[in-house]
């Protein structure tokens, strides 16, 4: 059945229809093994997130070409989203050869094929920056991959980040201060949190 995860945002399956609301991002999904189906608390958080970006008129929104990049896509549903919400181009990665095939699937079947490529190039391969960072993965895979994030986000762009325990935040967010984050939206549901972060533009990296 469709689930109306935000104020906004609803997900549905592929063959199911959905009255729609002014102002709301349907997001059809297949019935799959992938994460990312709206059942658990961080795939809701971080679409949270996402609202509370599109909801703010941020410049992630109004700029031409901005870009955004889905770090362990599984079901493809925050690049959809992205995407949907205004971004002009994403791309998805993976190393799942089941969420690769599901992700590219729902990509198309919401008719963002020509903006949006699905990889199982490994994170560290890709060049280039990009507007918006998602990200919904446990706390050592985060941990890794925060530094390289903040290297390929552009100023004045943001990082959409779950997977992370409640009583794991705090170090967290210690560790985002520390090289150039700062915290602008938090939200916490049943033990667990996301945040976004902001890359400031005159903010210096930490040495």
């Amino acid at each position: 059945k469709p689930i109306r995860i935000t104020t906004n945002i609803v997900l549905k399956p592929w063959a199911c229809t959905v009255e729609q609301k002014p102002g709301d991002i349907v997001v059809s999904l297949c019935h799959g093994t992938s994460f990312g189906s709206g059942q658990h608390p961080t795939t809701r958080l971080c679409l949270k997130g996402l609202e509370y970006l599109q909801r703010n008129e941020l410049v992630l929104w109004r700029e031409m070409k901005t870009s955004a990049m889905d770090i362990g896509t599984g079901s493809g549903v925050l690049i959809i989203t992205a995407l949907k919400m205004g971004v002009a181009s994403g791309v998805g990665i993976d190393i799942d050869p089941c969420a690769i095939s599901e992700a590219r699937g729902n990509v198309a079947y919401n008719g963002l094929s020509e903006r949006v490529t699905i990889s199982s190039r490994p994170f560290e391969t890709f060049e280039g920056s990009f507007n918006l960072m998602l990200a919904n993965l446990r706390l050592p895979t985060l941990k890794l991959f925060l530094p390289q994030m903040v290297d390929r986000i552009r100023p004045g762009g943001r990082t959409v980040l779950s997977g992370i325990k409640s009583e794991e935040f705090d170090a967290f967010i210690k560790q985002g201060h520390g090289i150039g984050l700062t915290r602008e939206w938090v939200g916490e549901e049943r033990g667990w949190a996301a945040i976004v972060f902001y890359k400031d533009n005159k903010k210096k990296r930490a040495l």
